[in-house]
């Protein structure tokens, strides 16, 4: 006899019965992945998906009746639809109460009719089949390249996240321990487009980054035991980019309550010669100058 076996399954189809998620359980099964693909129901229709959103909800509802965990499957980047458009997908997947939210990108495999049907207009911008992988994009749309459908799967995959993991944290070791090992996580998705440099993956991490805090966000969760551990004064890691730009995430306790904030701001910097406020930052060597020294390599 097989003992403490569990399974999975993914599914196309986004209706399910009483009567079959009861007898999975006796399986059981502990997790169900839905191809939900987009909130956008003229999204659907032109990729000729079958599933209604109404559906979606109420298979999500039937799964949680049955304690199954529910992950969910986006992919962005359709040719008719917009950086807004984009934005409300990590929003509508909250919105479900789906446990986890995989957010992919539009990727036309050859033989099928949406593959014609970019390549006949000129959207496929790469035939590197290495990069089909639902990762990397190797199209573009109406309104988005390559560079913004990076950038905007990095936003969702900020914008779904619940942070709770890092504010039930006690110590600051342990909060930047789990902050990084999400933005590692997110950053090993991202680089398998190999068509980006590395000034441009940085551009897209903390662009989506950014985006992300133009929001004001506040995470807050309050719990009781939270007084055994007090936080005695607010902790801040900052996110900075060459540009001169900073995303703080700021981390505060009151009582019970522990929130969470992202804001951007200006990066105020000082000439490292005459301590005038600096024009730019030299990409080599990370300082700062303004225009009265002419012979650093910023300025050649």
């Amino acid at each position: 006899m097989i003992r403490n076996f569990r399974t999975s399954f993914l599914s196309k189809k986004t209706t399910f019965s009483h009567e079959k998620l009861a007898t999975q359980t006796l399986t059981p099964v502990y997790q169900i992945g839905l191809g939900i693909e987009s909130p956008n129901p003229r999204t659907l229709e032109l990729m000729n998906k079958k599933n209604m959103l109404g559906d979606v909800e109420r298979a999500i509802e039937l799964a949680k009746k049955y304690r199954i965990i529910t992950e969910g499957y986006f992919i962005i980047g359709h040719h008719a639809e917009t950086v807004e458009d984009t934005m409300a997908y990590p929003e509508y997947a909250k919105s479900l109460g789906i446990d986890k939210a995989l957010f992919m990108v539009m990727t036309p495999y050859p033989g099928t009719k949406i593959f014609d049907e970019y390549k006949n207009a000129g959207n496929i911008v790469s035939f590197d089949w290495d990069l089909y992988n639902n990762y990397s994009p190797v199209i573009r749309t109406a309104s988005m390249d390559v560079h913004s459908i990076v950038k905007m799967m990095a936003y969702c995959h900020f914008a779904f996240s619940s942070y709770h993991s890092v504010i039930r944290k006690n110590g600051a070791r342990s909060i930047l321990i789990d902050l990084m090992s999400r933005f590692l996580t997110l950053s090993l998705l991202m680089k398998t487009n190999k068509m980006l440099s590395e000034e441009e993956f940085i551009d897209a991490f903390y662009g989506a980054l950014a985006m992300y805090s133009a929001e004001k966000p506040v995470i807050e969760l309050e719990r009781d035991d939270f007084m055994k551990k007090i936080w005695k004064s607010p902790m801040i890691i900052s996110i900075e980019h060459s540009a001169g730009k900073t995303v703080d995430i700021t981390l505060r306790q009151k009582g019970t309550k522990r929130t969470m904030m992202f804001a951007e701001r200006e990066r105020r910097t000082h000439c490292s010669e005459c301590r005038h406020q600096a024009e730019r930052a030299c990409h080599l060597c990370e300082v700062s100058f303004c225009r009265q020294d002419q012979q650093h390599p910023v300025f050649r």
